[in-house]
């Protein structure tokens, strides 16, 4: 046996490190209200995470998902935008779609490619 070997404290941190990897991989998910604050000369800052009493909330997180959407309902708008920019529909649209993401969450999960 593996372990057999291996000292109280040594198996502790195997538990407590195996531990923190499952915790790791169960899907969280985290408020996205978003709060502003206008500042003195009048420049808006906003923030999901406001860090004093003067950010006051501006929108509240959305419960519909855009996957939850028909991609479809806006081809007529990417037509037009393909025509008067000079670029092929698909493209427009592919920039447009969001990462596959297996649980739809709020905010993204890792940073965009491309």
């Amino acid at each position: 046996m593996i372990f057999a070997s291996m000292s109280h404290r040594q198996l502790r941190i195997i538990g407590i490190l195996s531990f923190l990897c499952v915790a790791m991989l169960i899907p969280s998910t985290a408020p996205a209200d978003i709060y502003r604050y206008i500042d003195e000369n009048g420049v808006m800052h906003f923030t999901n995470a406001p860090t004093s009493d003067k950010f006051k909330l501006f929108m509240r997180e959305r419960k519909i998902f855009i996957s939850k959407l028909d991609s479809n309902q806006f081809d007529p708008i990417i037509t037009d935008a393909s025509k008067k920019y000079g670029l092929e529909a698909p493209l427009i649209k592919a920039v447009i779609k969001p990462s596959p993401i297996s649980t739809p969450t709020p905010y993204p999960t890792k940073a965009p490619e491309g």
